[in-house]
């Protein structure tokens, strides 16, 4: 090293690598910024309250699916595939037939984060459970700061300028549910009778409507699937999730199959088989482009009690 009037002068390879190590402490500190600036504890601050938390836990409890990071991830990775082979694009406008009453935005946030739609509409049968859907929507945009490549992200950066791009942190920390999306593209209805077309007056360019879980827990499914079409394109695609075991359970003791014993509609849901709501009720209103169908393996000792109504 070379002192000149009281100035450092390094050598060249000394000087690049201060630079290269300035620059990864720059780049470390603006990643590490990002975070606290959208991190789930900065967003909540002090609202984080003990009684929420504790709902929250009995809430994951029960609803594992709806509630956590990787439930969620499932869900978007089911109705996915469908969306890019049919749909596949951007700027399309959804219809998500029971998005849940406590994490509604999770499934929305995802497809707005890839760029998949313009806006998105969500529809449930009862209000909605604000403080759940703002604390799902805070630890799924958490973790996707956290774990950029989970969600395809090549680094953080990236990551939290996606999310900029669709969230309005302002909204978020003041708890305004109906300005939390940028430009209000996404909108949630409460269905309770109110028929779809009611809702979305005049609207006929829904590209993609979906539902995971619904169909078989509606007393008149019909009375739904027929105004689906009013708000839809004439090429739309209709993507549906439809558990046709029931999945009733006895009140001691969790039983899936116990409906085999039982003739009468029982529970939330609807008992319709397979047949009669996709060839009696579905086909009256779409063409069936797929359908694909699992099997579950009856336990042994309830095969002969199952009824052939069934």
């Amino acid at each position: 090293m070379i002192y000149r009037r009281g100035v450092t002068l390094l050598s060249p390879l000394v000087r690049k690598a201060v630079r290269f190590l300035l620059s990864l402490l720059f780049q470390k500190w603006r990643q590490h910024r990002s975070i606290y600036l959208l991190s789930l504890e900065n967003i909540l601050g002090t609202r984080e309250r003990i009684p929420l938390i504790l709902s929250l836990r009995r809430v994951v409890k029960e609803n594992k699916g709806r509630m956590t990071v990787a439930g969620n991830l499932w869900r978007f990775g089911q109705v996915e595939p469908t969306f890019l082979k049919y749909v596949g694009g951007h700027n399309a406008r959804l219809l998500e037939i029971g998005p849940g009453l406590l994490n509604p935005f999770a499934v929305p946030f995802l497809f707005l984060l890839y760029g998949y739609c313009s806006q998105y509409f969500g529809v449930d049968i009862s209000e909605f459970r604000w403080d759940f859907a703002l604390y799902g929507l805070n630890v799924l945009i958490d973790d996707v700061i956290r774990e950029p490549q989970k969600y395809r992200f090549s680094s953080r950066v990236h990551a939290v300028k996606s999310v900029e791009n669709i969230i309005d942190f302002k909204a978020l920390r003041d708890e305004d549910t109906s300005e939390v999306f940028v430009d209000h593209v996404v909108k949630l209805f409460v269905y309770d009778g109110i028929h779809i077309d009611q809702i979305l007056p005049g609207t006929r360019d829904i590209d993609f409507c979906w539902s995971q879980d619904v169909f078989e827990r509606l007393r008149q499914p019909r009375t739904l699937i027929e105004r689906i079409p009013h708000v839809m394109k004439p090429d739309g695609i209709m993507y549906t999730d439809t558990d046709f075991k029931d999945h009733f359970f006895r009140d001691k003791g969790k039983d899936e199959w116990s409906f085999l014993e039982r003739d009468t509609w029982t529970g939330s849901l609807n008992r319709l088989r397979a047949h009669e709501m996709i060839d009696g009720i579905i086909r009256d209103y779409f063409e069936v482009v797929k359908r694909v169908d699992t099997f579950k393996e009856i336990p042994p000792g309830r095969k002969e009690r199952f009824s052939r109504h069934f």
